[in-house]
């Protein structure tokens, strides 16, 4: 919109001076982000791609879900989202509305094409799959939110007598530190579950260094930390490290175990929040009951050594049994080596 506007009042200035090396910096990144992946995985639109081929088998994938579900997602639940994440900036944002000047008028578009996009935006091309209502994902909105509440903080007018000017600065803060509070909470939450995660990872590589001509085993007790601890491996595991699921556990048993090393990772927070967002298979309280060698455990992160594989065919036989109706067939030769 901005652009248009400058277009129309034939600002040459405003384009050499900003839209030109914006765009011109903007194709340089892309390329070279398109660069990267066909060099390191061979395929330039590998991350769309991989987005496309979980349609309706990724964990919050929408196939299973009732109909409530979907009329949720698309009404309430970005409403709570959006409070929950951004606390008062959002109500700052919303009164900021009855009075903005027309220079600010494309931070209010780009905001609500933000949120519409959020809102009723597809995670697939093929079938619609909303996309799922956590923090990271709104945090595109957030420039607008915070440009259009830091105008009305700034137009605020408190009738106060003037020795009391002091006062009248200390009030705005005050409102703007409890705007932004739930953003920073969030923020400062990053770093705890990463820093664990990392750590633990770290512990996984000196193990399976240690034997570089040895397989080594580790189980996740949730579904998505399989793929997600990648991460910390450059995106692919090594080779002589093999990633499981606990889900996995009964038909890997049925193999048999040829393994030098064996460990089994907990991130509780996550596996609570798939549990309870998405109804995921909860294996965190059967490997406690285990009593495994514990290796390491920051907040609400565990890293376990299983010193008698007697321990985990137990945890087998215990999660067959709880989970009676599971298929495992095929699952475990797709992760391999992964």
């Amino acid at each position: 919109m901005a652009l248009l506007s400058d277009w129309k009042q034939k600002n040459i200035k405003a384009f050499t001076h900003f839209y030109a090396p914006a765009i011109i910096v903007g194709i340089i990144l892309l390329i070279s982000y398109l660069y990267f992946c066909y060099l390191y995985w061979g395929d330039p639109l590998i991350r769309f791609h991989n987005i496309q081929s979980m349609t309706k088998t990724h964990l919050w994938s929408f196939e299973s879900g009732n109909t409530q579900q979907l009329i949720d997602r698309l009404s309430i639940k970005p409403v709570i989202l959006f409070y929950n994440t951004f606390g008062l900036l959002l109500v700052l944002t919303l009164l900021s509305l009855f009075k903005l000047p027309t220079q600010l008028k494309p931070w209010l578009y780009y905001l609500l094409f933000t949120i519409f996009f959020f809102w009723f935006g597809t995670t697939s091309f093929s079938d619609y799959q909303p996309i799922v209502p956590i923090e990271r994902v709104i945090l595109v909105c957030l420039p607008g939110f915070i440009i259009l509440s830091a105008y009305f903080l700034s137009q605020l007018r408190i009738p106060v007598i003037n020795s009391y000017q002091l006062l009248h600065q200390t009030i705005k803060i005050i409102i703007l530190i409890i705007a932004c509070l739930p953003f920073m909470i969030y923020i400062s939450s990053w770093g705890i579950m990463h820093d664990a995660s990392a750590e633990s990872m770290s512990i996984v590589k000196q193990e399976a260094n240690a034997y570089p001509d040895k397989q080594s085993l580790l189980i996740t007790s949730d579904l998505r930390s399989k793929d997600s601890l990648k991460y910390f491996f450059g995106y692919k595991y090594p080779k002589n490290i093999h990633v499981i699921s606990a889900e996995q556990l009964p038909e890997l048993i049925n193999k048999g175990l040829n393994y030098k090393k064996i460990l089994i990772y907990i991130d509780n927070q996550l596996s609570m929040f798939l549990y309870r967002a998405y109804g995921n298979d909860f294996y965190d309280e059967l490997i406690y009951k285990m009593e495994f060698n514990l290796i390491y455990k920051r907040n609400q992160v565990f890293l376990y050594d299983v010193i008698k594989e007697e321990k985990l065919i137990k945890l087998n036989n215990v999660i067959k049994e709880k989970y009676p109706d599971k298929h495992y067939i095929g699952i475990v030769n797709s992760t391999k080596n992964n």
